[in-house]
């Protein structure tokens, strides 16, 4: 029995009526609290914290080929348990690395029978006996990430008042042979902020440390290429924590803690507090221990689903514990608070030189009724977010709203990434069920732009705006005028600061459908917004009171702030339209309401930092300071743990424990004083690289037959009575160890440039050495299997038609068609176009993961002449995951082919905000403006590009940079400002051929190669032609850009293509997509460009791109004659 309530139950003195009345009581108590439970709880459904890798790359089986037969059948026997499913697709692995793919046609309990997927190579080559892996290909080779197993979990949670804080610890074990980094996802409820971040290096657990978002993620990547742990905390859109965490060791473990904070809320009869559990797996260890520190009445468990669960007295505590073992934690916590004195309510904590107060109440709330509309707009967003809307509550909130209202006239707005037309709908006597169907039936697709939304557009008494406020594609702020806007969101991830600022600054309300029932909603919908206007005090006893803005008031309400002296009287007001109808006089007293909490500090920095969210953008300096002083994750700070004491001091980050922060200072205050390269030095480092390739530029070349050097490396043979495909297995093993020290070396030294002539070379023997003898042992693999196939997803023009369709005095581009035989184009094929829309919809459900799909549906509409539906679709890239970098660059190349700059620039700017620490970043976005006519704030960028201090794995980014700047700067039509940059580098190279190759994965290493007529190939190991071909050095860690130059072209054919060296990434890499450009008369006011995007599936994967043909002067005169 609860020792709360051993006093309502003991004594013979209660008669049955009382007793009666009390399980009435308490049964009308736990109905309350199981329907707010329930709300929290579906507004919570993706709460718990998981590391994420990607599946499909999980799932590997081994499986000894016993037969191919004459058709291409072949057989297949596992080598330990698993079994394959007839009819799915697999790829079928060697090495780990994919050489083809195989459709199962018969499932038996031995063995399996499968034949090659239309369009993949045959294994008649492979002998009887070959063990390969097996890997499931889903939705056309999406991937989809899997849950790492979670073995033990621990959840502790601590109230003080009605502030909790609530800490996990969470043991993840890899049961992979191979180091993986993983995604850690943490959705949180509105009001709730990470507090600590923590995680296990070398056995010992570290604590992360506040840094600026910018800086934790150059850091992170730093460290990891250095092979060392780091773990990084960050705060993406809609209140979704998401961390990076490496490593995670092979057959390992590891130890994460992350724990929140938050007010609870008023539930009427008490403060509830919520924490569902929705695990879909079972841990080892699962011990759950909840504290309530200083209550005097027991907390209620309510409809709390955790079986032996119970609050006992413990001190001037009461405590709940229990703990399992094999268990499935599918069941919610949750306990209500009941209402007690003042005394627990405020509380105050000194901190330093500076003292803060807390206060919570329930002050009187006077609803009034207000002046019901006649003329509603309704702001429906109907992007593919919205699919995680509580639709049905939706609509039955507004259908009591209208039904109140009787007639009215309902102008309807759709959004997604682009406006609808408004349509009017008349509602008579509340019968609203033909707007009501169109809701239910509009498709939830497309990105979210809240900028394209200009509510002073339309003539209405108010609006109701249902969105979940993340925008994520093109403008995001949208324009409103003075009638109150009413924000309605059931999803359960929000931008809960940018909707209540709308409400707010409108006189309007925000309905989190999340924590309102319908009744409530209604109610909120029905009268005036109540709201705290503000204090007033005799003297200045507080100070930095927040909140300071009116807010809305439906129950309990709080304030903290800085207390001067030991004790202070202040006044609440509260009121409705900026007039004040009530009042509360508070006291405080530093002696009487004295705590040790630890909590108010935190909670009035988290206060004043959700008052400044309201416009992030003006107060972005400030949040950062806030959040890095109070260690408090904000969207301009990070959590980042470190390992060694290093990388504390080279990145200027001061460690969180005691020893460490010592050394770090003294480390510190030593290399101030030695002195550190100056921007002159490095400047005079480009001025020489630039002065080389003005050299080349001016250099004359012959043209006529030239002959590539052969390499001076023999070929590694097999040995002696071994095949083909079992030899390569050894050597590649044998020589892996140096081939990965060699790497290493050819990563510290990738910046170095050779200024020897024609024969350039920025890379070093020792790693030519490794690629050539790699690619040899490679080879035999090769000559057996043939080559991986590559998927290309599309080509289009820019800056004008197609060259291969009109003659220049450059020449013309040619690029195959790409006609991918993926099932979900096949079927768009062969349906009507009335179908086209709707199979797509079908056939999203199974690749929603798949960039590539969006990619290959929307080429598909824009050959079909749909651009604003092709449009649409492209456009749920930016949906798939909140602020992916590589996901958003892969849609800013896109828009940029399909002649969407300007949607692109915002797409850039996006990534710019993530990774600033990279010179792409600033390129990307550089050329989307200099497309989107914005050519002085492209050459601004550009020039960043020249003058910055990068990573050596972005060799002579600096000459690419000025390429493109010169560039601008030559074509544009206008004159533009270079700022203070060194006059040496302001001159234009305009070329006959430029080809730039770029992709979307870090620590990848792509090689450009371009062979001339006379056959010699420009790659990253023959840098210079004997015709004047010159490429720039090899980007074996980065985006690129790979740039290939030829001043003056020789006619004849030029054949492009790309070398997927392979990747370091520690995550379990899918498919990189890669973007190639490829330009005539470039720096010239007539440049012609043509792109190309592949998706290339594995490593030593070699595909032609393309063609560039010059013609002769027979050819041109052939030209002419034809035109005449």
């Amino acid at each position: 029995m609860k020792p709360g309530f051993e006093r309502l139950r003991s004594g013979d003195s209660i008669q049955e009526t009382s007793k009666m009345m009390i399980k009435l009581f308490r049964l009308l108590l736990r109905t309350v609290i199981f329907s707010l439970c329930t709300a929290f709880a579906n507004a919570q459904d993706a709460r718990f914290p998981t590391i994420l890798i990607k599946g499909s790359d999980v799932t590997l089986i081994e499986f000894e080929i016993t037969r191919v037969m004459d058709d291409g059948t072949v057989s297949f026997k596992p080598t330990s348990e698993g079994g394959l499913e007839e009819g799915a697709v697999y790829a079928v692995l060697v090495n780990n690395r994919e050489i083809t793919r195989i459709q199962v046609t018969e499932e038996k309990g031995k063995g399996s029978l499968a034949k090659p997927v239309p369009g993949h190579r045959s294994l008649k080559t492979i002998p009887k006996g070959t063990k390969v892996m097996l890997k499931a290909v889903k939705g056309g080779g999406a991937d989809e990430y899997v849950p790492l197993r979670m073995d033990e979990l621990t959840i502790d949670v601590k109230v003080v008042a009605n502030l909790a804080v609530t800490t996990m610890t969470m043991n993840f074990h890899n049961d992979l042979n191979r180091v993986l980094e993983g995604r850690l996802n943490f959705p949180l409820g509105e009001g709730q902020t990470v507090s600590r971040f923590s995680m296990t290096v070398n056995g010992k657990l570290r604590e992360g440390v506040v840094v600026e978002k910018a800086k934790g993620r150059q850091v992170f990547e730093s460290i990891v290429r250095q092979g060392i742990d780091p773990g990084l905390l960050e705060w993406t859109k809609g209140n979704v924590f998401k961390a990076r965490v490496y490593p995670i060791p092979a057959k390992g473990d590891k130890k994460i803690v992350i724990a929140y904070e938050q007010e609870l809320k008023d539930a009427g009869k008490g403060f509830l507090y919520s924490l569902p559990l929705h695990f879909k797996a079972m841990v080892d260890r699962f011990h759950l221990r909840a504290e309530v520190f200083k209550q005097e009445v027991a907390p209620d468990l309510g409809s709390n689903e955790l079986a032996n669960l119970r609050f006992e007295k413990w001190n001037e505590s009461f405590l709940a514990e229990t703990k399992r073992e094999n268990y499935l934690p599918n069941q919610s916590l949750a306990f209500l608070l009941p209402k007690q004195g003042d005394r627990q309510r405020i509380f105050i904590e000194q901190e330093g030189e500076k003292t803060y107060f807390y206060l919570s109440m329930n002050p009187k709330v006077i609803r009034k009724p207000k002046t019901l509309p006649q003329k509603i707009g309704l702001i429906w967003d109907a992007s593919a977010s919205a699919r995680n809307r509580n639709l049905e509550k939706e609509l039955a909130v507004l259908e009591e709203y209208f039904s109140k209202i009787g007639n009215l006239t309902v102008t309807l707005v759709v959004f997604r990434n682009e406006l609808e037309k408004h349509r009017e709908f008349s509602i008579p006597k509340g019968d609203w069920k033909k707007l009501a169907k169109l809701l239910r039936e509009l498709p939830n697709d497309g990105a979210t732009q809240l900028g394209v939304v200009d509510l002073t557009k339309y003539a209405c008494d108010e609006f109701i705006l249902s969105t979940d406020g993340v925008s994520n594609f093109g403008q995001s702020e949208l324009v409103h005028g003075k009638p109150p806007i009413y924000t309605l969101n059931s999803s359960p991830v929000a931008e809960h600061a940018y909707l209540r600022h709308l409400s707010q600054a409108t006189a309007g309300s925000y309905l989190n459908l999340a924590k309102l029932t319908n009744e409530q909603a209604l109610a909120k919908l029905s009268s005036v917004p109540y709201s705290f206007l503000g204090i007033k005090q005799t003297g200045e006893g507080v100070s930095e009171t927040y909140p300071r803005t009116a807010v809305p008031v439906d129950g309990s309400f709080s304030l903290a702030g800085m207390l001067k002296g030991k004790n202070a009287s202040i006044t609440l007001e509260f009121g409705s339209g900026g007039k004040v109808i009530h009042t509360e006089k508070i006291a405080l007293d530093r002696k009487a309401h004295a705590s040790d909490s630890g909590l108010a500090r935190r909670i009035w920095a988290q206060k004043k930092i959700a008052e400044l969210e309201l416009r992030p953008n003006k107060h972005e300096d400030e949040i950062t300071e806030l959040g890095k002083e109070h260690s408090i994750v904000t969207r301009n700070t990070s959590l980042i743990v470190l390992d060694r004491l290093e990388d504390y001091v080279a990145h200027r980050i001061i460690p969180p424990e005691a020893d460490l922060r010592q050394q770090y200072l003294a480390k510190i205050e030593q290399q101030q004083k030695e002195k550190e390269k100056s921007r002159e030095e490095r400047i005079a480092g480009v001025i020489k690289k630039f002065e080389q390739r003005v050299a080349w530029w001016n250099e004359t070349f012959k043209f006529g037959p030239g002959k590539p050097k052969p390499s001076n490396l023999g070929v590694l043979r097999s040995r002696p009575g071994s095949s083909a495909l079992q030899a390569a297995p050894q050597a590649t093993a044998e020589l892996e160890g140096a081939f990965e020290e060699s790497r290493m070396v050819e990563d510290r030294t990738s910046g170095i440039v050779d200024a020897a002539g024609e024969n350039a070379n920025a890379e070093i023997e020792l790693s030519s050495l490794r690629r050539d003898v790699q690619l040899d042992a490679l080879n035999l693999v090769g000559n057996s299997l043939n080559q991986i196939r590559s998927e290309r997803l599309n080509t289009s023009t820019l800056n004008g038609k197609r060259l291969a369709e009109s003659a220049t005095p450059a020449g013309g581009i040619k690029l195959k068609k790409w006609n991918p035989k993926t099932p979900y184009l096949a079927k768009l094929k062969k349906a009507k176009e009335g179908e086209w829309y709707s199979i797509y919809l079908t056939e999203r459900k199974e690749n929603e993961g798949s960039s590539a799909f969006f990619l290959d549906v929307s080429d598909f509409f824009l050959e079909k002449k749909q651009p604003l539906l092709a449009l649409r679709i492209l456009s749920n890239v930016a949906e798939m995951e909140l602020e992916n970098p590589q996901l958003l660059r892969i849609l800013g190349y896109r828009l940029m082919q399909i002649g969407r700059p300007k949607l692109a620039v915002a797409v850039f700017e996006e990534v710019l905000k993530m990774r600033e620490e990279e010179p792409q970043s600033y390129r990307d976005l550089a050329l989307a403006l200099a497309a989107d006519k914005q050519h002085q704030r492209a050459v601004d960028l550009l020039r960043q590009v020249v003058e910055g201090k990068w990573n050596g794995r972005f060799p002579e980014i600096e000459l690419t940079a000025l390429n493109e700047m010169n560039a601008i700067i030559a074509t544009c039509g206008k004159e533009l400002a270079s700022g203070n940059l060194d006059k040496r580098l302001l001159k234009n190279l305009p070329v006959d051929v430029r080809v730039i190759l770029t992709w979307d994965a870090d620590n990848t290493d792509m090689d450009l190669w371009v062979t001339d007529p006379n056959g010699e190939k420009c790659f990253y190991r023959h840098r210079n032609t004997k015709i004047g071909g010159r490429i720039s050095p090899d980007y074996t860690g980065g985006y690129g850009p790979e740039e290939f130059l030829l001043k003056r072209a020789q006619p004849g054919k030029y054949l492009v293509q790309v070398n997927y060296y392979g990747n370091r990434q520690q995550v379990i890499a899918g498919a990189t997509t890669v973007q190639l450009e490829m330009t005539t008369e470039f720096g010239k006011p007539f440049a012609k460009t043509e792109a190309v995007t592949l998706r290339l599936q594995g490593s030593k994967e070699v595909i032609k791109v393309g063609e560039f043909v010059i013609p002769g002067k027979k050819d041109k005169q052939q030209a002419v004659s034809k035109e005449k």
